[in-house]
This record gives structure tokens, sequence and C-alpha cells, in this order.
């Protein structure tokens, strides 16, 4: 149900409203893990007054069948009775028998909905129950959006979360853990972060990041509160370790070729470009926030840092990767991106045999890592042009992630 809520948050943000959502239209796919929405046969693009008696009577919200005046809220309300569908393994209505869609329209708009005792009772059904009862409510302000649902969802119990008994890397805030996670379908190994108390409430701004959804970021399960006088969060596990890893860690050097080198930044850029779409700046890329999973082939965005460290000034932590410029924009992000670029393309770290302290100051005179390093590949005289305008002094002067979203695909195209 958050995969579907996101859905639909996604078509709202598109100004899209589907307006004919049903379990009908919603397809399952990897060993039913993943939802997808289909049947845009009925969507319609937002507009102040939108019209027309259209859609699933047993769905439609009670605005439509009565006016047809609608807006998003009308999705929020099929999400609703989808979400009782689903709790409950019954046919919305059926406790009003065969009776034709004018009159179940007519009992809609006087109040009738589904049983809401045909939940299966469990712990937390009660939360349940009443975001359901939120969702389908007559008046539309008092409805959920789609982003409370999200949150709402992700704050479950933990008595399907196993956590292993030793960290597998510790930092100066949190802890990070392996963890088993019992689903109705499989057993997956996630990551778990236990945040410490002194960070609690700055951590649990990352409700926000619940709402971020991309092939290429690091796809945040849930947040649970006042665990270990802190806060859990649970997140997908990379297999593969981060880039940092590939790059400089490991005991045996894992050779990668130039169309690995160009794939993994290629997906970077792609994450980014979303972040930037949902004006979110990352501030703190580097390759150890660059994780990959399924055997290398896959590269996720870490986003955890974007607020839960905010407490901590970046500079004083990763100043290899920050951009000169004080004002923080989307152009901040591009020059780390610049500098990642040349440390994959050389397998070196940046300003190395320089002092740490001394680093910000001798990049705002220009001073950048040695182009002549990124040369570990034949033919990337075309990257080191894309370094150089990624950590261009001028941050007008710098592409956009969408821009190395075509330059990097138009390489990765020729190789």
């Amino acid at each position: 149900m958050i995969q579907l809520a996101k859905g639909i948050v996604y078509l709202h943000e598109k100004n899209v409203i589907h307006r004919d959502l049903k379990t009908d239209n919603l397809l399952l796919y990897d060993n039913c893990r993943t939802v997808k929405i289909c049947d845009f046969g009925t969507v319609k693009e937002i507009a102040t007054n939108n019209t027309a008696n259209t859609g699933t009577p047993y769905y439609m919200a009670p605005e439509v069948a009565i006016s047809g005046k609608y807006d998003t809220k009308c999705d929020v309300y099929s999400f609703g009775i989808i979400f009782w569908e689903v709790m409950s393994r019954m046919k919305p209505f059926y406790h009003l028998g065969d009776i034709p869609p004018l009159t179940l329209q007519n009992k809609v708009s006087k109040g009738d909905r589904p049983l809401v005792s045909d939940i299966q009772s469990f712990r937390g059904s009660d939360t349940i129950i009443k975001l359901i009862k939120t969702c389908w409510h007559a008046k539309l302000h008092k409805r959920a959006t789609m982003e409370q649902v999200i949150k709402t969802l992700a704050c479950d119990n933990l008595d399907d979360v196993i956590l292993e008994r030793e960290p597998f890397a510790t930092g100066t805030f949190a802890h990070f853990y392996r963890a088993k996670w019992n689903t109705k379908h499989d057993e997956r190994t996630i990551a778990a972060k236990i945040c410490s108390y002194s960070i609690h409430r700055e951590v649990l701004r990352v409700k926000d990041l619940l709402l971020l959804g991309h092939d290429n970021i690091v796809t945040l399960f849930g947040i649970f509160e006042d665990y270990y006088k802190g806060a859990l969060l649970l997140m997908e596990y990379a297999d593969c370790g981060s880039l940092e890893n590939v790059l400089h860690e490991n005991e045996k050097k894992r050779n990668y070729s130039y169309r690995d080198a160009l794939n993994w930044m290629h997906q970077c850029v792609k994450g980014m470009a979303y972040l930037h779409e949902k004006k979110v700046i990352h501030r703190r890329l580097r390759p150890s926030k660059l994780l990959l999973m399924n055997d290398f082939q896959t590269l996720k965005i870490s986003i955890l840092g974007l607020t839960c460290w905010s407490l901590v000034l970046d500079k004083n932590n990763i100043p290899e990767y920050i951009a000169p410029e004080t004002k923080l924009t989307e152009m901040t992000d591009v020059y780390s991106i610049g500098i990642i670029l040349w440390e994959v393309m050389s397998r070196k770290k940046p300003f190395l045999k320089m002092k740490f302290l001394d680093i910000e100051d001798v990049v705002k005179k220009g001073a950048r890592p040695d182009l002549k390093d990124a040369n570990i590949f034949e033919n990337s005289e075309p990257i080191k042009d894309l370094i150089t305008g990624c950590w261009h002094s001028d941050p007008q002067k710098r592409p956009t992630m969408k821009d190395l979203i075509l330059s990097l695909g138009d390489i990765l195209l020729s190789e």
C-alpha cells in the first residue's frame, strides 16, 4: 500500500488524477513484492473544475457521483476502498447485495461505506482502520493526503525485524546493523540504522524522505520512534558495499571496466536529477554515499545524510567534495559529481597529499585534482570535458544533472 500511495503521489505531482483506481488496475511484479498502477484510460489533468462522472461505482468518491466535480482527493477515496479490500479480502459493498450502480452511488453519497468490522484484527489494525476512514471521509478537506498516508504506514511495528547482534558499521551518531525482515512473501536482508538520542528529533525529519522513490535512490522502508532512546531507520541493504569500497578499500581491488564506471555515474546523475526535481539538494555526495547492489550493476544514492546529520557542518567533514561557493544550490551537487567522476576515472582520492584544513582554501583559489590522473581508461577525453565542466568555479557554467544524463548516455551508447 505504501508503493501504491507513492505512485498516486507521483501522478498528482504531475498534475494527473487517475479517477479509476481499483484493484483490477494494480499489477503485481517481482514475486508479488512490487505493485504498479495501470489503465490510464480515464486519467485527467488537474484543473479547477474537473467534471464528468467516470470510474467504477464501487471505488468512486461520492463527490464524483453527486456533482461530477472533483480533485485529487477522489483518488484518496479510492485508495481507502482499496485498502479496506486488501485488509478484509472482501469485495467492497458486498453487504449491500447485487444493487444497480445508481443505487449504490446514492447510498455512498448518504454515507454508506464497506464494513470496517471485516478488517482482519492484528496489532496496529486500529491505526489502519482510522486511516481508511480518514481516506474515505465524506468531506474532502478531512480526507488524508497521500503524503500523510505514507508517513502513517511507514511507522509500523518491529515484530518481523530481527537485528544482528553486532553492527557492521559505526558512526559518531549512529550504528548500522544487518537485519532480517520477515514479510508475508519472503525473508529479506535489510539495513537498520539506530541513531542516538542526541539527534533523535533531527532524525525524525527524515519522514519526509519516505515520499522519495526512484530506482537509483536507496529505499527507506520505515522509521520507528523511541527505540533504545533514539530512532530506528530501516532501508535497503547494499550487499556489494559502497563505491568507496570498490575504489579504495578492498584488499584486492575489484577490477571494473570503463563501461562499468560510465554506467555507475549515469545511474548516479539520474538519481540526483530526481532529487533536484523534488527540490532536494544532497550536500554530502561522495563515494561512500553511493551504494552498490545487484552484483555491482546497480548504484543507489544514500539520502539519510540529508537530514540526519544536518547538525554537523558539512565543510568540517568532507571538504574534498564541497564546492567553493558559499550559496547552496543544485550546482553544489554538480561540483561533487565532478570530483567523484574524476575519482572513478583515476582510482585516486582527491587532494590526498593535502592537509585536511587547507583543502577548502585552495579550492576557493581554483585548485582541483590533477586531470591527468583520470587516465586509467583509454578514450576518456569526453569524460575529462565533463569533469572540468562540473567543477567549474562559476556555478552558472556547470551542467545540470539532466545535461549530464544526456552526455553520459551518449558516451555509453558510443561504447
